[in-house]
């Protein structure tokens, strides 16, 4: 309860004076083969007609940069099947140091790992459950 009310609190901070309007936060995921991963935003808002999904860091370190990465390209890539949107709509909101990270095309490359690490991540149940290949 304390962190989703340092999460209001901190958006605020950072985005009180804009206009926006909070809408229902969309569940979304990423597939790859047979893995898929849920890639739900914190919060999602209306600004000028577009969708904004934040991810809200709450904890009091904050995450690792590269992280963050993965988590906002893991986000836009499962928004797309069902959005129009730009990966700088996806935005990570650090509350505890007051930062945002939006989501840059620049990470395009990281697809590839996202990938790879699904791919990895399927390979290794078939080993363990080799009766249950479909993780969904």
């Amino acid at each position: 309860m304390e962190n989703n009310i340092r999460a209001i609190t901190g958006y605020v901070d950072l985005y009180g004076t804009k206009k926006r309007k909070v809408v229902a936060r969309p569940r979304i995921y990423y597939t790859c083969g047979n893995v898929r991963l849920s890639a739900s935003p914190d919060l999602a808002v209306e600004e000028n007609g577009g969708l904004k999904l934040l991810k809200l860091g709450v904890t009091k370190d904050g995450d690792r940069p590269e992280v963050v990465r993965i988590m906002l390209r893991i986000i836009y890539q499962a928004a797309t099947t069902r959005f129009k949107i730009e990966s700088r709509d996806v935005v990570y909101l650090d509350i505890t140091k007051g930062n945002r990270t939006h989501g840059s095309p620049e990470d395009a490359d990281l697809a590839t790992t996202i990938d790879g690490g699904c791919n990895t991540l399927a390979e290794m149940w078939l080993k363990v459950h080799p009766y249950l290949p479909d993780l969904r």
